[in-house]
């Protein structure tokens, strides 16, 4: 398993900043890397998640969303035709820090295909991830 990790803080509080990350309706105005989203954050649930990378590359996933606790965690988990080919696990969790908060933003791949891949995944999806926590940051931020 490999992991693209990124964590940045916002000075915004906590609330602000889950009610922005769940509304996936606004991610086309703000969001650079998930260009749409769609589906309700239960678990269990089937999301569909259309992701533009800085490298221009457009990737259409359907997740299920496999965790969620309100105001601090969602987590869904994506696959590749079948488990165990490519695989991920994709998270955003919220800390308090006074009067700001630290958003974590992660994925963890799995299956045998990312070795293959990592040197696109890790350099892409990590400043992906950079430039939408920025970007989630400069909407919060007002």
């Amino acid at each position: 398993m490999r992991t693209v990790y990124t964590e940045l803080e916002i000075n915004a509080t906590k609330e602000k900043v889950w009610e922005t990350l769940i509304d996936f309706s606004s991610y086309s105005k703000w969001n650079p890397l998930i260009i749409e989203a769609t589906g309700e954050l239960k678990l269990g649930s089937k999301l569909i998640i259309n992701v533009k990378t800085p490298a221009g590359k457009n990737m259409k996933f359907n997740p299920e969303v496999v965790y969620f606790e309100e105001k601090k965690k969602f987590v869904w988990l994506g696959h590749l035709l079948v488990p165990g080919f490519f695989s991920g696990k994709h998270s955003f969790s919220l800390k308090d820090k006074n009067n700001s908060c630290k958003i974590i933003h992660k994925e963890e791949f799995s299956g045998f295909l990312v070795p293959l891949l990592w040197r696109f995944l890790e350099k892409d999806f990590t400043l992906g991830f950079q430039q939408m926590n920025e970007a989630l940051k400069k909407r919060v931020e007002v």
